[in-house]
């Protein structure tokens, strides 16, 4: 048997998780920021650009929508490859550790840098083949995924889905420690049904362009999106079981643990500065921290880019500060 809870739609999801819902038949989960409001209506300036960071955009696909669609996939590999190189391709991902041992090189890292960077470097070809691999699998879904997303696509642009997306409306300055830090201000707005074009328009960022405008954290609402498409388009199978309060148990389905390439992932809102923070204290032991703290700062930038993210100075100086603080005082403030 299986056992099963309702599950509490949030008030908003991005475009992406509405085609998973039509073409899969997967439900967007509710999140909420660390001030326990909804995730997706309460973006900050630091937040606005981390949509795609580890979850919600591309977490890969459940071991049951292989099964579904006739493919017997080793998921062990498969989950191991999706939290080794989250969005990026076997050849992107070997261009990434060669960027980053040569900027190493040119930086004049000590030997024992040089030497973890390397093995960085080495174990890439290994991770490059197991996502080209992964990627190859998920080809399965692409036919479903296209169609999802034309339907999708097609209702916010006839106007039968509502949309929305966070708008740059100034830069908010301010000292400290002898630093401009810079900080973009948003508002959430209304997305006009005119202003959408597929062309502009990218799924695993949600970014609407149009004109000198860029809509951030585009999403509709999850009401609506059930309202317009309440079936996915998928075969249901009937099922025998009984409801109680809070569960449904289904006789006729042998028990298995649900498998999601989510494995090692945090399933609640991982904030930017969170991530920054991780990656960053794994290289500060595997001493491969820049000595100088511009340096440190210019590196952070650069991987919140990799996965898709805009990185205000005040975030990556709350998430450095506590492994900064380790750093010796020479060279804090370099």
């Amino acid at each position: 048997m299986q056992f099963f809870r309702p599950v509490e739609l949030p008030a908003d999801c991005y475009l992406q998780e509405a085609a998973l819902w039509v073409a899969l038949g997967r439900l967007p989960e509710r999140e909420e920021s660390e001030n326990g409001e909804e995730w997706r209506r309460n973006q900050g300036a630091e937040d606005v650009g981390t949509i795609e960071l580890y979850n919600w955009l591309y977490p890969g696909f459940l071991e049951s929508e292989f099964r579904s669609h006739g493919v017997d996939i080793d998921y062990e590999r498969y989950a191991r490859a999706k939290n080794k190189s989250h969005r990026f391709t076997g050849g992107q991902w070997r261009e990434r550790a060669r960027e980053r041992y040569d900027r190493a090189v040119a930086m004049g890292a000590s030997p024992r840098a040089l030497e973890s960077h390397l093995r960085w470097l080495n174990k890439a070809d290994e991770e490059a083949c197991d996502a080209d691999w992964a990627f190859e699998m998920e080809r399965v879904f692409e036919p479903a995924m296209d169609l999802a997303r034309a339907k999708v696509f097609e209702a916010v642009a006839t106007g039968d889905l509502r949309s929305w997306g966070f708008l740059k409306e100034g830069i908010e300055e301010t000292q400290e420690d002898g630093y401009t830090f810079r900080e973009h201000l948003f508002r959430r707005v209304e997305i006009p049904k005119e202003r959408w074009t597929l062309r502009r328009f990218e799924w695993m960022t949600s970014q609407l362009a149009y004109g000198d405008d860029t809509y951030y954290g585009v999403n509709i609402r999850c009401s609506d999106l059930i309202s317009k498409f309440p079936k996915p388009n998928v075969e249901p199978k009937d099922v025998a079981g009984r409801y109680y309060p809070e569960l449904l148990v289904v006789d006729d389905v042998e028990y298995e643990p649900v498998r999601s390439s989510r494995r090692g992932r945090p399933r609640k809102q991982v904030s930017l500065e969170r991530v920054i923070r991780t990656e960053f204290n794994r290289r500060l032991q595997d001493g491969v921290l820049p000595e100088k703290l511009e340096a440190v700062y210019a590196d952070a930038d650069e991987f919140a880019q990799t996965i898709g993210a805009e990185l205000s100075r005040t975030t990556a100086q709350r998430a450095l500060k506590p492994i900064l603080d380790r750093l010796p005082k020479k060279n804090a403030r370099k």
